[in-house]
């Protein structure tokens, strides 16, 4: 099932590292404001996540807290959080019957280049040396912008098509 996000941006109001009970797992509890949202209706909420130390929920936690301005590698020292405003989205979870709203942290993807593009790109020659390419003809050749169709613009309610011709 996929998530419903509300996109938006967030930033750390603070974070612990939490020491695990009994049989439990270690984790960081973050505190998030949302400072922007595509609807403008969470802004200025703030959502307590708790982020995994254990598993493969480790890389994760490890990015998300990087993302939120973590500069130093003492998970127990969470030195920078805060200082960053990251990427988010807001979502709705159930879990055990009890549904919460919740924030998933997005980190901004590093632009790949010199070397790393090239042996990035080399991983997928033997895929595109394999897919036939595509003749061009007249039925599928892409048109240059001037000979796009153009639009027609609709009449608004008041019968013009020119915003400035508004009857009041």
């Amino acid at each position: 099932m996929s998530k419903n996000y509300v996109y938006g941006t967030a930033q750390a109001l603070s974070a612990q590292f939490n020491e695990p009970d009994e049989g439990k797992k270690p984790s960081v509890e973050v505190s998030l404001k949302i400072v922007t949202c595509d609807d403008g209706t969470r802004v200025g909420e703030v959502f307590t996540e708790f982020m995994s130390l254990s598993g493969r929920a480790v890389e994760y936690t490890m990015k998300n807290l990087r993302a939120l301005g973590w500069t130093c590698n003492d998970v127990t020292e969470l030195e920078g959080v805060g200082s960053t405003i990251a990427k988010c989205g807001i979502y709705s979870d159930t879990y055990n019957g009890v549904t919460r709203d919740k924030v998933s942290i997005f980190q901004s993807k590093a632009k790949v280049q010199g070397a790393a593009k090239k042996s990035f790109a080399a991983q997928f020659k033997a895929a595109a040396v394999s897919a036939a390419k595509v003749d061009v003809t007249d039925a599928n050749k892409a048109l240059a912008a001037d000979e796009l169709p153009q639009q027609q613009q609709q009449p608004n309610e008041w019968g013009t098509t020119n915003e400035d011709e508004v009857p009041f």
